[in-house]
């Protein structure tokens, strides 16, 4: 059994591996209902690229990543990212992909987002976590809104999806407000 860095009753954090880089994963990565809301699935991604992004990822001393696994039966589901960390102000970004759709909408992103959330307060000690979410993923914000996170602001016209251009909200959650709900 892998390390088990956060376990909660939905899903578990444990470490990406490199047996997770296969062609389901590449297969999430290249699928445009799993990317629409991404910054990133505009261009198709290379077993290259994965293995690429995954070396420098797992290497790097201001990331973390994690690979999300269902509680009930183990499967890799997706992955939850805190970085790049700034460790002199204690401040993250935090990303996710729930790449099987057929574990969507039961909970076990939120689930996720709360155990990584308390994994950086309690574990890395940081002081402020940030995410950006486009407009129009109303799920994932208020997903993000439940967990503790607040809008801090837009950034207008950020991201170009489907031909149309789309305003990035910056959310961010402190550890004080974390505590108060906890």
């Amino acid at each position: 059994m892998a390390t088990v860095f956060r376990r909660g009753r939905l899903v578990y954090l444990r470490p990406l591996e490199r047996e997770d880089l296969n062609e389901r994963y590449l297969g999430w990565l290249n699928d445009p209902d799993v990317t629409r809301f991404m910054e990133t699935g505009i261009f198709p991604t290379t077993r290259d690229e994965l293995l690429h992004f995954w070396e420098r990822v797992t290497a790097s001393p201001n990331d973390v990543i994690f690979a999300v696994a269902d509680a009930e039966d183990d499967a890799h589901i997706g992955n939850v990212k805190l970085g790049p960390i700034n460790w002199v102000h204690g401040v993250a970004e935090f990303g996710i992909m729930i790449g099987d759709k057929s574990r969507w909408g039961g909970g076990r992103g939120s689930e996720a987002t709360r155990l990584t959330v308390s994994y950086a307060f309690e574990e890395l000690n940081l002081r402020k976590i940030t995410l950006g979410v486009l407009e129009g993923n109303e799920a994932a914000r208020k997903a993000y809104e439940k967990v503790g996170f607040v809008v801090e602001g837009r950034q207008r016209e950020q991201v170009v999806r489907g031909g149309r251009t789309l305003d990035r909200i910056v959310m961010g959650l402190l550890r004080d407000e974390w505590q108060c709900k906890t």
